[in-house]
């Protein structure tokens, strides 16, 4: 049985939408499963949350058909992420009738768990975050959530 996977992604500033932090979890269960999350927050002038979960059954499938790694798990995620990211930007445009926008291709870098702090400290996504710790079947998030929403900014300045 392989490790569960908590990995956090940002992507580029899509000019007049966002930056977009992505949120992968990924794990196995014992009946031949993969399981994966994916929590998509972006923060800017659209900004919005989305999450799914994903279980793929291999049902004994051979390597060259699916790999039972989590790399799997993980890729599936990726690309529903990036898929809910483009298909929320259409929406976006769309409905502030923008006839001249051009869909962004989608970068996700791997970054440090450390992002999710910010995210969470920018008050926008509390409840989003509240949700995910809820809703997770990944203990490690779900363990790491509540540290980061345990903690408190006591002072903020700008000069």
């Amino acid at each position: 049985m392989q490790d569960p996977i908590v990995n956090v992604y940002q992507g580029d500033y899509l000019v007049g939408y966002g930056m977009p932090t992505v949120i992968i979890t990924a794990d196995t269960a014992p009946s031949e499963e993969l399981k994966s999350e994916f929590f998509v927050f972006v923060e800017g002038e659209s900004s919005f949350f989305r999450g799914g979960q994903i279980s793929i059954k291999t049902n004994g499938a051979p390597e060259h058909v699916i790999s039972s790694t989590l790399s799997t798990a993980v890729d599936e995620a990726l690309m529903q992420a990036n898929r809910v990211i483009s298909f929320a930007q259409h929406e976006y445009f769309t409905k502030h009738k923008n006839e001249y926008w051009l869909r962004s291709n989608i970068f996700l870098t791997q970054v440090d768990k450390s992002k999710i702090f910010s995210v969470w400290r920018t008050g926008k996504f509390e409840k989003n975050i509240q949700d995910i710790k809820s809703k997770t079947t990944s203990a490690s998030l779900k363990a790491y959530l509540e540290l980061v929403t345990a903690l408190e900014i006591s002072e903020y300045k700008e000069f």
